[in-house]
């Protein structure tokens, strides 16, 4: 997990009409390091960006990134693709835990009422993947429109903002956490890997939003928030503790 302290700190969306039912799959492996909710809740966000993909049948680019140290490697998957779709409402939802040698796989699939929107907004989040415990973390964030970065850790059952910073430049990189706070890396006692999901939710406005939220409640306020003023951008981290 990570915490902060104190130390003294895109255009507009074009929506259509079109929208549909759409099945998407997601799947996350695994163990030890990771707990079966947020594997769960990773597995879940994978569904809803499939079952995007299969009503729009559009992918422009997909990059993975593998990082290794020593024989552990972690693969990370960016999809990227100028046509988006938002879930309009999750008719169905399925959970199936498979238990394999040496992992357990969580697989979620969701029937979902899939709306396509365009969307020309550039918001880019840049991260390392891998932290060692203690190490002091940062993130970059560049959009070409004014708003507001609210940023959340899930972390036992829950996400938990950590913090958020206001876009004034465009198109200029802006550092979190500022010059005045610093964000450490965290593992809980007798642990050596934890795998952590981030949230970085943009919106154009200043929306107000609370410190703790369950996995249901998060859905319904991005829900709530207009999908024309709103960007989430999921990042998946690994903190290492040195032996």
């Amino acid at each position: 997990m990570f915490s902060v302290k104190k130390l003294l700190s895109i255009s507009l969306f074009v929506p259509t009409l079109a929208f549909a039912s759409s099945v998407g799959i997601g799947e996350y492996r695994f163990g030890p390091d990771t707990p079966q909710n947020t594997a769960c809740e990773i597995a879940e966000h994978r569904a809803r960006e499939d079952a995007i993909l299969q009503f729009i049948g559009e992918q422009i680019e997909s990059i993975t990134m593998n990082e290794c140290r020593n024989e552990d490697c972690d693969f990370q998957n960016q999809i990227f693709s100028e046509v988006k779709g938002i879930i309009k409402k999750v008719i169905n939802r399925q959970r199936e835990i498979i238990k394999e040698q040496g992992y357990e796989n969580c697989i979620v699939t969701i029937e979902a009422e899939v709306e396509e929107i365009k969307n020309t907004v550039n918001f880019q989040v840049e991260t390392k993947t891998t932290f060692d415990a203690g190490e002091r973390v940062n993130f970059t964030v560049l959009s070409s429109s004014y708003g507001m970065v609210n940023i959340f850790n899930f972390h036992n059952d829950v996400y938990h903002r950590i913090g958020n910073v206001e876009i004034q430049m465009v198109n200029r990189e802006t550092k979190f956490p500022g010059p005045n706070h610093q964000m450490i890396a965290k593992l809980p006692e007798g642990t050596f890997k934890s795998k952590e999901l981030m949230a970085f939710v943009f919106t154009k406005d200043k929306v107000k939003m609370k410190d703790n939220y369950t996995a249901n409640e998060m859905r319904n306020v991005l829900s709530s928030i207009d999908p024309l003023k709103r960007r989430v951008v999921f990042r998946y981290v690994t903190i290492v503790r040195k032996i």
